[in-house]
């Protein structure tokens, strides 16, 4: 299955929610996801640059169009 999912630019982990109201924090907790497939809500503190993409659950796999800051 392919979710949405962010990469933390200072911790480097990947985090992805499976459900509606699943609140999901990176290792370092300075950026989170929450809303599984219902929706997509994402937050971080000021100075952290998520990186918005895709995680493909069977193999791990993260993928963005693009490495860079999407949030620019």
């Amino acid at each position: 299955m392919k979710v949405s999912a962010i990469k933390c630019t200072i911790c480097d982990s990947v985090v992805w929610s499976q459900s509606r109201h699943d609140f999901r924090y990176c290792d370092c907790k300075k950026c989170f996801i929450d809303g599984g497939r219902s929706y997509t809500r994402m937050g971080w503190e000021p100075g952290v640059k998520p990186i918005l993409g895709v995680l493909d659950t069977e193999t791990g796999t993260f993928s963005s169009d693009d490495e860079e800051d999407l949030f620019q």
